[in-house]
């Protein structure tokens, strides 16, 4: 919308944002009724399909070449004129914070609401949890909706930063990556995800020197902290 409709930047997040939630509640109908690995099956085939779609639909997607010359959210805002040690990447920056604080602050409400604790009851103990009155199927949905909007608004602004959107950035790979953080950080935790991020993030860049272990140490890592602290750092 950015690049060939030329559409306001601001207005094309809050609609990405949107539309890509749609998806999500979509895909969550179809999706939830399945358990165990059966659900991830199911969500990894989406994400396959996606990536097929993205990769093939040069006219909209760019194919396997990509977008480029994206214009950011932080171009929009004339900061360098206020202050020049405002420079577009530090306006990023700025702006990933602010974006991730308001971000924490909506999860955190929503948890301390009923439907986050009908999420918390569902991840517990899903048959108790509809014996005593609550439609799981309409919280898992809810759930995913949810987790499907916030996901979008990251990548939102990773592809501002970055000014480039290539097919790669919907690769399972990355979903594997997401939920690397989350096992190591720790699970049903606020701050948990976050320290996993900050751990697999430095890993690969001190694993650069040993590009052909990178593998191993990183699935070793992983096989650690499932076995000896499961519930994650946190």
């Amino acid at each position: 919308a950015v690049l060939k409709l030329h559409c306001n930047v601001w207005l094309a997040l809050c609609l990405a944002a949107i539309f890509t939630a749609a998806i999500g509640y979509l895909i969550g109908i179809l999706s939830m009724r399945t358990r165990g690995p059966y659900f991830a099956i199911v969500t990894l085939v989406f994400n396959v399909l996606i990536t097929i779609i993205i990769e093939n639909w040069d006219a909209v997607t760019g194919g396997a070449m990509g977008l480029t010359g994206i214009k950011g959210l932080q171009h929009t805002l004339p900061l360098q004129n206020i202050a020049p040690l405002f420079t577009h990447e530090n306006t990023s920056y700025y702006l990933s914070i602010l974006f991730f604080s308001g971000i924490i602050w909506i999860l955190y409400r929503i948890v301390k609401s009923f439907l986050g604790k009908s999420m918390i009851a569902v991840r517990e103990n899903e048959d108790f949890a509809e014996a005593i009155g609550i439609n799981t199927l309409n919280v898992k949905i809810v759930s995913f909706t949810i987790s499907t909007f916030f996901a979008a608004v990251g990548g939102i602004l990773y592809v501002s930063t970055l000014g480039f959107l290539g097919p790669e950035s919907a690769h399972y790979h990355m979903g594997f990556d997401f939920l690397s953080f989350m096992i190591v950080g720790g699970q049903g935790t606020m701050i948990g995800p976050l320290i996993g991020a900050f751990i697999l993030q430095g890993v690969p860049t001190f694993l650069q020197t040993l590009p052909e272990y990178r593998l191993l140490i990183f699935g070793s890592l992983l096989i650690f902290m499932i076995i000896y602290l499961p519930t994650g750092f946190v």
